[in-house]
């Protein structure tokens, strides 16, 4: 098999494997956000549960995560040509994330928040691109392992994106403002957004433990 064979057979697991995470995440969203507004007296207990849950629009959210896949796995795909190509992908990338997208770009801390995605972006997309470019086996699981023998340097790239993440989270939780939201749904939106990160953290964890037992 050619290299360019190769790679594109890689491009091929990997995106199967964020294309289930990414329908997973959505499947988990829209129940956690159903949850706010069923059982025990629903809306007449949480009238603000419903708004919030509109406010995030899940079918945007999805669609989003569905473009950010294909620009992590662009960048990845072109990783060797150097930083600047995946710096031009980072571009896309940031219009189609969920934070900086919610963001007020006139809040004093914004431009942190978009230092914290970037972070993560590049955690994304190494790994990606090591299984993309060098990768060997018919498994993402496979592929995992061809590039990282251990769990702890596949958990190292993890913790890195997962790093970044909890700092987006922790900066929205601490300036609420930073939220182009009504004020009364920021506490909502942002507890949606807290466990939907929990939740991908712990997803990650689990494709750790498939891979490596």
């Amino acid at each position: 098999m050619s290299q360019p064979e190769r790679m594109a057979r890689n491009e091929a697991i990997v995106r199967q494997q964020m294309q289930r995470d990414v329908e997973e995440g959505a499947k988990f969203l829209e129940q956690r956000a159903g949850a706010l507004f069923t059982g025990l007296g629903g809306l007449l207990l949480n009238p603000l549960a419903g708004a919030a849950a509109k406010h995030l629009g899940h079918d945007q959210v999805v669609k989003r995560a569905h473009r950010r896949l294909d620009h992590v796995i662009a960048a990845a795909r072109l990783h060797d040509a150097g930083h600047d190509v995946i710096d031009d992908h980072f571009h896309k990338y940031l219009a189609e994330d969920e934070a900086y997208a919610r963001a007020d770009p006139k809040h004093p801390r914004f431009s942190e928040l978009r230092g914290h995605i970037r972070d993560g972006y590049f955690a994304r997309v190494e790994p990606i691109a090591l299984m993309v470019h060098h990768g060997m086996g018919s498994s993402y699981g496979e592929l995992m392992r061809s590039v990282c023998p251990s769990r702890p340097q596949a958990q190292s790239h993890i913790e890195r994106e997962c790093q970044a993440s909890e700092a987006i989270i922790v900066l929205a939780e601490t300036e609420p403002q930073l939220l182009r939201a009504p004020a009364m749904l920021r506490p909502q939106m942002l507890g949606i957004l807290r466990e939907t990160y929990t939740w991908y953290r712990g997803r990650m964890h689990r494709t750790l433990d498939e891979v490596y037992g």
